[in-house]
């Protein structure tokens, strides 16, 4: 009876001890392994601890959060297991993946080149202005999916976020959280398929 109680006090305080994980953003890697996940944690009961697993079982990171989210680098392409603990030790877990960076984009256009025919595919942002996160809702009207590099400038053009993303057909929603240090003012969104078709949203990020 004492192991039925245990474990049934276990399953409670885990279930009352509520968070909200989420991966937020993987960048991608080159050869270098320089690939990212970029890990959410909030709830009643921290600190947490994220553990970051590849697929072969190997511990790559495992620490405690400090702040709601934690960046992991150093990461090659390939699926990874994101577990985080809260304080009593119950855990949650994520499944991604980090993409390997398509040799198509290596050669791009001007960023700020707004001519292009992007085809049937059409995106918008919002909330637009922002604070701290926003979303990507993108329309892709192809009968087949396909990856889409994403990225974000500041108004002299320099790159402060960036990742790949797939898109389906149908309707696709991305949230992208760009990091404290990101320049405040109009950016500007670039969407870029891999024949070198883009989409420049602007965007304006207002401090709170």
């Amino acid at each position: 009876m004492r192991k039925i109680f245990f474990l049934i006090f276990t399953l409670t305080i885990c279930g009352y001890a509520q968070a909200t994980i989420r991966i937020v953003s993987t960048t991608p890697a080159s050869t270098t392994c320089n690939g990212s996940i970029l890990v959410e944690a909030s709830g009643n009961a921290g600190p947490f601890r994220v553990q970051v697993m590849s697929a072969n079982g190997s511990v790559l990171a495992d620490r405690t959060m400090l702040n709601p989210t934690e960046n992991i680098s150093g990461l090659c392409s390939g699926q990874y297991t994101v577990q985080v603990y809260n304080a009593l030790g119950c855990a949650r877990t994520l499944l991604t993946e980090v993409f390997v960076v398509p040799q198509f984009f290596s050669s791009k256009p001007n960023k700020f080149q707004t001519g292009l025919d992007a085809g049937n595919w059409t995106a918008v942002a919002y909330p637009n202005p922002f604070a701290q996160d926003f979303q990507l809702s993108l329309n892709w009207g192809k009968a087949q999916s396909e990856h889409l590099e994403i990225e974000v400038h500041n108004a002299l053009g320099q790159l402060i976020y960036s990742q790949i993303q797939e898109a389906i057909p149908g309707q696709n929603l991305y949230n992208i959280k760009l990091g404290d240090s990101s320049a405040r003012g109009i950016l500007h969104l670039v969407l870029r398929d891999k024949q070198g078709r883009q989409q420049v949203l602007k965007i304006m990020q207002v401090k709170e």
